[in-house]
């Protein structure tokens, strides 16, 4: 399950600067296959996460602190709460995975785009099982330890571009400082349109058969098979036959 959603992952990055990127064309390459063996000219994937700040290089002191958890970028008081930044960036681009857990889950994550005052998700905890967009279980998984009503952690799938800015901050409720773990994968975009509840709902059907594609993909032994029977040198090479008509892709190699 996880071999897969990495390559869904790759398959959003690679599609970066592909023309203007959507929600739909964004869930579209998560399970086009030709996605994942192209590379544009340049493919730039980003994390933001809950890090130990004091681990800045391998050469100075704190290299191995290791208290990842409840760290973010600044934090803001925002009409009367505090709100702490866990992601601030320019577009274009796409947040293509959000992880994160803890134990208590009191709280609010908003997530704002193009530098609008109000935000465009509200999650009403720190649980993006909570986020109230009709997603499938391929789009937004709850991790093995989740408990509904305390613990655990999920994964959100769901690409959401920017043309502008994104900012994913986190209000936190609970005053028994309860570490939060997080990590927010994003892209780089030539361009973008920038998501919306509005669109998201527009493309029901696209999210339905994206979720069932990635729950029960296609056979990876569709295709021709080809044979390569002899020894290849040290530094030489062999061609597929197959290989030298074009476009085509490698979908399972085997020995």
């Amino acid at each position: 399950m996880l071999k897969r959603f990495l390559f869904t992952i790759l398959s959003l990055v690679l599609l970066a600067g592909c023309g203007v990127d959507t929600i739909k064309s964004l869930l579209i390459s998560m399970t086009d296959n030709r996605f994942r063996t192209l590379m544009p000219d340049s493919v730039q994937e980003y994390q933001a996460s809950s890090y130990d700040r004091r681990s800045i290089a391998f050469d100075q002191p704190g290299w191995f602190t290791n208290r990842d958890a409840s760290q973010y970028i600044r934090t803001e008081d925002v009409n009367g709460h505090k709100e702490n930044v866990m992601l601030d960036v320019e577009g274009p681009g796409a947040i293509v995975r959000f992880w994160l857990t803890t134990f208590k889950r009191n709280g609010i994550i908003r997530i704002y785009f193009d530098n609008k005052p109000e935000p465009e998700i509200t999650i009403p905890a720190y649980d993006l099982m909570k986020i109230g967009l009709p997603l499938g279980r391929a789009l937004l998984q709850a991790h093995s330890s989740y408990e509904p009503k305390e613990k655990g952690g999920s994964t959100l799938y769901l690409p959401m571009p920017y043309a502008k800015h994104c900012k994913v901050t986190f209000e936190d409720k609970d005053t028994d400082n309860q570490p939060r773990y997080y990590q927010i994968n994003y892209v780089k975009l030539n361009q973008a349109k920038t998501f919306s509840k509005k669109h998201l709902d527009d493309l029901k059907m696209l999210v339905d058969k994206t979720n069932d594609k990635l729950l029960h993909p296609d056979s990876v032994l569709i295709g021709r098979t080809t044979d390569i029977d002899q020894q290849i040198a040290p530094n030489g090479e062999a061609w597929l036959t197959c290989l030298r008509v074009r476009p085509a892709y490698v979908c399972c190699l085997s020995n």
